[in-house]
């Protein structure tokens, strides 16, 4: 599983609204099945300048909840932030492999 890094950059202030989206898939091949057992992977996001501290990160994503969305005021002044994904936690349960797939995270600023 592959997690995202981008950057996010804009003139303008505003709050900045993020949302992350995941596909839970678990077996040999790759098929998304019905889960078994306790097996799960959580995702998040994280938000901040570059080089800085994370300003914002979401809920974890999960085989439960696979979208997630949460704000942040964004200091405009074309400041470059980044945008990550991070594993948080896992466990196999009864699952051969697992993986969260097709990540996809997406900004929205909305100005002042």
């Amino acid at each position: 599983m592959a997690h995202l890094y981008g950057t996010f950059s804009d003139p303008n202030a505003g709050r900045l609204q993020l949302v992350l989206k995941g596909t839970y898939e678990q077996g040999t091949a790759r098929d998304a099945g019905f889960p078994a057992g306790d097996t799960n992977i959580l995702v998040r996001a994280l938000v901040g300048p570059v080089g800085g501290t994370v300003v914002g990160q979401s809920e974890p994503i999960d085989r439960y909840a696979p979208t997630v969305t949460f704000e942040v005021d964004y200091p405009g002044g074309n400041a470059v932030w980044q945008m990550s994904t991070e594993t948080v936690a896992y466990s196999y349960g009864t699952a051969f492999a697992m993986a969260m797939r097709k990540l996809k995270l997406t900004a929205v600023l909305t100005k002042k």
